[in-house]
């Protein structure tokens, strides 16, 4: 698995969000507040034949609890199965991980309008095994790469978050 991050600055500054959530976490306040300044699509490589393009806002946004609860699982030891679900721009991705105690089997569909928040999923047809730690290596390379987008664009040094 590969995880490639593609930025692109805006030539014309967004407005000022003012409806924020104020009581978001920092990570998450100052990754909303990131988004005046740039566009960004995330690339799951996950093998040579399979990958998964989404943006940074709003898949990102939307999907970040359970992109950081995967990462904070394959830390901890915890074993067994789950899915994040990616559901914005018209089109659900679903990215199924299995984590056993050494590696972590990622897999993925695409669901349609038909599927969409009902839980509908259709089941992937291929699996691609990797290591834990290559599972979170490559997600602290993205979330460290906002890091330093945050303290670049918005003059603030905010830590991961997990």
């Amino acid at each position: 698995m590969k995880i490639i991050f593609e930025i692109k600055s805006k030539k014309i500054l967004g407005d000022i969000d003012e409806f924020i959530d104020e009581e978001l976490p920092p990570f998450q306040y100052s990754l909303e507040e990131l988004r005046r300044y740039v566009a960004g699509e995330i690339i799951l490589v996950l093998n040579n034949e399979h990958q998964i393009n989404f943006d940074m806002y709003p898949d990102l946004i939307v999907s970040f609890e359970e992109v950081v609860g995967s990462i904070q699982r394959a830390k901890s030891g915890w074993i067994g199965e789950d899915y994040i679900w990616f559901c914005e721009q018209g089109r659900d991705i679903y990215l199924y991980y299995e984590i056993d105690d050494s590696s972590i089997g990622l897999s993925y569909t695409k669901g349609d309008e038909i599927s969409k928040g009902k839980g509908d999923r259709p089941s992937p047809k291929f699996e691609v095994k990797i290591k834990k730690e290559d599972y979170i290596k490559e997600w602290e390379k993205l979330f460290l790469c906002i890091c330093e987008l945050f303290s670049e664009k918005l003059g603030k040094i905010i830590s991961m978050p997990f």
